[in-house]
């Protein structure tokens, strides 16, 4: 059985109905740590509800949500707008040096606005994983933990919110174990900007649970 956790919330800053999602399980459920969405029109905002919290926080790395912070074309569609996966067809292709600029704009961004580094970093769509040597490169250049393939991380999806799946999860593993969820409110405008809707939902109130605070009652719960 594993003997530390992180539950970390992706898509922080996404729409407000997500952010106070993610908000309810850190404070009333038992997610420890969240990533952001640096490229979020209210990102600043939604920072502050975060500041003097022992929460994790981290970035969000983001080239298929939204609009860029840089100048890169290779990510772009003629509106401005980051491409979505599909739109690449077979296989995303995207300039590295664009790829990395991106990034590195995103983590100075969360700098400037929180005065500090984020506690790690990992991407949308896990897009660093086609592309690690970006990844890879910006976290050894900023010092920060990196969600990768090289250690136990767990997508957690609705169909896998109930207690004997969770239990099974939780035994199957030894050491520190990263658990990725996808936590939130739904509402219409979510539901214009993200296919992922009503599940978060679903998440959110298994982690909010008393049986599941219970599961977790002998395992250490942290941050990276």
């Amino acid at each position: 059985m594993i003997k530390q956790l992180i539950i970390n919330a992706d898509d922080y800053g996404m729409c407000e109905s997500v952010t106070q999602g993610i908000l309810k399980g850190l404070h009333d459920g038992v997610l420890t740590s969240t990533t952001a969405f640096m490229n979020s029109p209210t990102i600043a905002q939604d920072l502050i509800l975060l500041k003097h919290t022992s929460y994790g926080l981290g970035v969000h790395l983001n080239v298929t949500f939204g609009k860029p912070l840089t100048k890169g074309h290779s990510f772009i569609n003629s509106e401005g707008f980051f491409k979505k996966p599909k739109d690449y067809g077979e296989k995303i292709i995207i300039d590295a040096k664009e790829l990395k600029a991106e990034w590195q704009a995103q983590i100075e961004k969360f700098i400037a606005l929180t005065h500090h580094l984020p506690d790690h970093i990992d991407s949308h769509h896990n897009i660093h994983l086609l592309y690690p040597e970006v990844f890879d490169a910006l976290a050894k250049q900023y010092h920060l933990p990196a969600r990768s393939i090289t250690y136990p991380c767990v997508h957690f999806t609705a169909d896998k919110a109930q207690l004997d799946t969770f239990r099974q999860i939780l035994n199957s593993y030894d050491g520190t174990l990263e658990i990725m969820t996808h936590p939130g409110y739904c509402d219409e405008t979510l539901k214009q900007l993200s296919s992922l809707n009503q599940e978060r939902e679903t998440e959110l109130a298994f982690w909010c649970q008393r049986e599941v605070k219970e599961a977790l009652k002998n395992i250490h719960l942290s941050t990276f």
